[in-house]
């Protein structure tokens, strides 16, 4: 306990202060001692302070009995003495914690307070409030505001207003009413007023929706196909912020501001393109009647060359990959439009008019080609010759055989109960008990040669059967797009049609149906895979984990596409590898993923195998994917290269069934 006298000795004021509690007591004033002298007395000692420019210091405890208690408890503990303690040790009284008994230690220290202070008391009078906290903090060992504390209250605290939360934002002044007139009074041009009106454009409309309503305004064109909460609709006309607009299927046409129509992005419309019901009348029967009649040669997944001078793409060649109709427009027709892929800077461009493209057929005759008139207008065929004088070309149409004089030695069969499964069967003259069960790509059964393949096999004494397993339509070649953004496209379009494909909907197919079929009806006794590209990916899922893995000798993968259903249908090479238990053969072509090629991930998990020997893991470096059943055997480097993969899965089977 310190006693500091404030004041004379006639009139004193003690102050007590401990870690527990502060207080002030004043001693009556002698009754010869006035008001005035008082003053004057507490005037002085104020000067006398601010003279002095020593600040009042109120200390928790007696430093001198405290520095003897610490240094005796150093002492005999034979260490030095800590010159920092907590403020709770701090502010103890000497010699309290030596009282053991915790009844006598209460008594002790109430004994020592000071006696409480009436509120009316003068004592509170003497010191200010502010003083009195500066001398207790300065008493903590406190020397003072830092440079942060000065930096922290030089800007004057603002009174909130009333009822105000914390953290809350006052609102910006009314200046207009609730009919959106200017209030009396009020100015649009103070800063007030700009926030104000800011503030309503973000209430009413949303800055974000004004700030994407401006860029459609800058973007959208006629043709640009937009929604709305009618459906989807296309621009016909655009003026200002309006825009005349025609209804998908019905053709309905009205005019809408810019600001309600959201653009469709060209890969949806890849996916979903945009419909206009022909038999749906026109305001103008004359006109829609003539507009619906004309047939164009435009067609999906055909080659073409831009013809129409001045345009930067003069002369280069594109290929479609979508085709609009877009009604008349004012005094000009309509016709039909393109989605064009460009070959060289694999550029997408829409809306590029019929008239301003030609076809653009292969250089070499037996190349692919695609009939745009006549009765055969969309079917494939292989070119034969060309009629410049009539400029047309004689095409053969069929299976993508037939340049090759294909005709099929199997036979399409249908197996299964409830559920029916057709596939394609060929059988050799003098069964040996063996089977290949073939397992097609993306583009289905008649994808290229594989049927021809097939009979190969057939004619090698297999047992050779191609379930069609497909759950809806083979992916259309003419949407397959291998540089720049229409690759992208392609595989959006890969991974939407492979959703039906998964495996859990395919599984029951071969399991149930194929194999027991070859095992059961054709009485065989080993059963090798052989798969072309997606087909790898059902190949891998039978030999780690089907109910018939006993049967299941090996498999040969041609040009595999295991890399494209990461992520896409829950598919990992590795794992599922880690359960086969037989010896796999993996050619793949240089453009084909690292995964199965040698030194892949395939690879190092058949090392780990004791039958590694048996497995085969090739690379055709002058290849590309697709080569084995799809290439062009017209080359001679891919009709090497085929030849070679046909004898390197002859071989493997013969070494493993």
């Amino acid at each position: 306990m310190v006693e500091e006298d404030d004041v004379s000795s006639s009139s004193r004021s003690k102050v007590v202060v401990t870690a527990f509690a502060v207080k002030k007591t004043a001693r009556t004033k002698p009754p010869e001692a006035t008001h005035g002298a008082f003053e004057d007395e507490e005037e002085k000692k104020k000067k006398k302070r601010k003279a002095s420019r020593m600040p009042l210091v109120i200390p928790l405890t007696d430093e001198l009995a405290a520095a003897a208690v610490i240094a005796k408890a150093a002492a005999a503990q034979g260490s030095t003495p800590e010159t920092k303690k907590t403020l709770l040790m701090a502010g103890q009284l000497p010699g309290l914690g030596e009282i053991a008994d915790q009844g006598e230690k209460f008594r002790r220290d109430v004994s020592m307070r000071a006696e409480d202070v009436a509120a009316a008391s003068e004592a509170y009078e003497r010191v200010p409030i502010e003083e009195f906290g500066g001398a207790v903090l300065r008493g903590m060992g406190w020397t003072g505001p830092t440079k942060e504390d000065d930096d922290r209250f030089a800007k004057a605290a603002e009174p909130r207003q009333h009822r105000l939360g914390l953290g809350a934002t006052p609102k910006p002044p009314e200046i207009f009413d609730k009919k959106g007139r200017l209030r009396e009074g009020r100015s649009t041009t103070t800063k007030d007023a700009v926030r104000a009106a800011d503030a309503a454009k973000r209430k009413w409309l949303g800055a974000s929706r004004e700030e994407a309503a401006k860029r459609a305004r800058r973007r959208v064109g006629v043709g640009d196909v937009a929604t709305t909460r009618e459906g989807r609709c296309r621009f016909v006309q655009v003026s200002g912020d309006r825009a005349v607009v025609q209804f998908e299927r019905s053709g309905r046409s009205e005019t809408l501001p810019i600001d309600d129509l959201d653009r469709v992005s060209t890969q949806a419309l890849l996916t979903n393109p945009f419909v206009i019901d022909e038999e749906k009348k026109s305001p103008n029967p004359s006109r829609a009647n003539e507009f619906a009649k004309r047939d164009g040669w435009l067609c999906e997944g055909i080659r073409v060359r831009v013809t129409r001078e001045g345009d930067p793409r003069f002369r280069k060649k594109a290929r479609v990959i979508d085709v609009q109709r877009q009604a008349p427009q004012g005094g000009g027709g309509g016709g039909l439009c393109a989605l064009l892929h460009f070959d060289d800077t694999g550029d997408i461009v829409h809306d590029v008019r019929e008239r301003h493209l030609e076809t653009a057929l292969p250089k070499k005759e037996g190349g692919r080609v695609r009939a745009v008139a006549g009765p055969h207008r969309g079917k494939d065929g292989v070119l034969v010759r060309r009629e410049k004088r009539t400029e047309t070309v004689l095409e053969s149409h069929g299976r993508a055989d037939a340049a090759e004089g294909f005709v099929p030695k199997g036979v399409e069969v249908e197996l299964g109960g409830a559920t029916k499964l057709k596939c394609y069967l060929a059988e050799p003259n003098s069964p040996r008990g063996k089977a290949l069960l073939v397992l097609h790509d993306v583009f289905g059964p008649d994808s290229g040669r594989t049927k021809a393949i097939i009979d190969q096999y057939a004619e090698e004494g297999y047992v050779v059967l191609m379930p069609y397993v497909l759950q809806n339509e083979p992916f259309d070649e003419r949407n397959v797009v291998k540089k720049g953004l229409g690759s992208v496209f392609t595989l959006l379009r890969m991974i939407a049609w492979l959703q039906p494909n998964r495996w859990s909907r395919i599984e029951s197919l071969y399991e149930d149906i194929a194999i027991p079929y070859l095992l059961g009806d054709k009485r065989v006794e080993s059963i090798g895979l052989v798969a072309f590209c997606w087909g790898g990916f059902s190949m891998t899922h039978l030999l780690a984990s089907s109910t018939h893995k006993s049967k299941l000798k090996g498999g040969v993968g041609f040009h595999l596409s295991l890399q494209v259903f990461k992520g896409v249908l829950d598919f990992s090479v590795k794992s599922y590898l880690q359960q086969c238990e037989v010896p796999v053969a993996y050619l793949a072509a240089k453009s084909d993923p690292a995964d199965i090629k040698p030194g892949g991930v395939a690879d190092l998990v058949m090392k780990t195998k004791g039958f590694y020997s048996k497995c085969v893991f090739k690379e055709y470096e002058d290849m590309i994917h697709g080569w084995v059943n799809r290439g062009d055997l017209s080359d001679e480097m891919v009709r090497r290269d085929f030849e070679d993969a046909m004898r390197v899965s002859l071989a493997f089977f013969t070494k493993n069934l």
